[in-house]
């Protein structure tokens, strides 16, 4: 996914457009928050800001973890 699909996709689930620009440069988390974003059901259409906000703390928290990773689709969907 090309850098403006992302960026829109960030600022979907409520990033500010410059924490968007910010998260996409971070190689660790942007790939762990795309994933989150896809497993959560908000790839096509934009989510409630408090929404994201979890989204957002979930990828954030989870890191690039593979343990963690495995469980990242299960708690993304229950947000």
């Amino acid at each position: 996914m090309p850098n403006d699909s992302i960026l829109i996709l960030f600022q979907n689930i409520g990033l500010t457009e410059s924490k968007a620009k910010e998260t996409v440069k971070n190689k660790t988390l942007a790939p762990t928050l795309e994933k989150a974003i896809f497993a959560a059901g908000f790839d096509n259409a934009p989510c409630e800001r408090s929404t994201g906000a979890l989204i957002y703390a979930l990828a954030s928290t989870i890191g690039n973890t593979p343990g963690a990773i495995f469980h990242l689709d299960y708690l993304a969907i229950a947000i």
